[in-house]
This record gives structure tokens, C-alpha cells and sequence, in this order.
């Protein structure tokens, strides 16, 4: 499985990356998501917004049942931080992709309303 970023964003699939903090994908195997995944998010969903969101969901799933602080050849790392962000971002995403290209039903007034009609 692949996992590529390019951080000119010219994918959805990049952008997609570049929202759920993925972007160190030199080694296939240490990305969050391969490249078919995000693909089939995309797929699915139908809008960046709305595929990341779904993943950001799915992130805080698999890593919510992980330790958040982890000690390995003397050094403490501390990952505390990660499963409310991603909540946030799911959040945040969940909201754009609601309102994104949606209608509205304003009233739109054209002109002075004390001008004749001409109807």
C-alpha cells in the first residue's frame, strides 16, 4: 500500500493528509492512512471535508484504546493531545462539509424599497 504527500496540496488526497497532521510518509508503513484508504474516504464521502472527518473519526477509534504516554530507550514520549484534536478536527469538518454548497434563503432586496415595481 502506498502512502504519498506532495505539500503543494494538488490532490484531494493531499489536502486530506495535510488536515489529519499525516504528512510524514517517507516510510510507507508509519503513515496514519495509505493512499487507497483516503481514496476510498474520498470516494464514499464525496467532499475533503467530509472524508476527513470520517478519518479523523476513525483516528481517534483506533488510537483511543492505546496507552497516551509510551517510554522507549529512555525517552518518554506523550501523546495526549492527539485524540482531542482529532475530535476537534472531525468536528470542525463535520460542520464545513454540512454548510459547504448549501442554499440559502435569504431575501435579496434590490434597490431602494420605496422605488416603484414595475409589475
Amino acid at each position: 500500500m502506498a502512502a504519498t504527500y506532495t505539500d503543494t496540496l494538488p490532490t484531494d488526497k493531499d489536502k486530506v493528509r495535510f488536515y489529519l497532521g499525516d504528512t510524514d510518509v517517507a516510510v510507507a508503513a508509519d503513515a496514519l492512512y495509505s493512499d487507497e484508504a483516503i481514496s476510498a474516504a474520498l470516494t464514499v464521502k464525496t467532499s475533503v471535508e467530509a472524508a476527513t472527518a470520517f478519518l479523523a473519526q476513525g483516528l481517534v477509534a483506533r488510537f483511543s484504546r492505546d496507552p497516551v504516554k509510551v517510554t522507549a530507550g529512555g525517552q518518554t514520549f506523550d501523546f495526549s493531545d492527539r485524540l482531542p484534536a482529532w475530535r476537534r478536527l472531525a468536528v470542525e469538518m463535520t460542520a464545513a462539509s454540512a454548510t459547504d454548497g448549501a442554499l440559502t434563503f435569504v431575501d435579496a432586496s434590490y434597490g431602494a424599497d420605496d422605488e416603484p415595481s414595475e409589475y
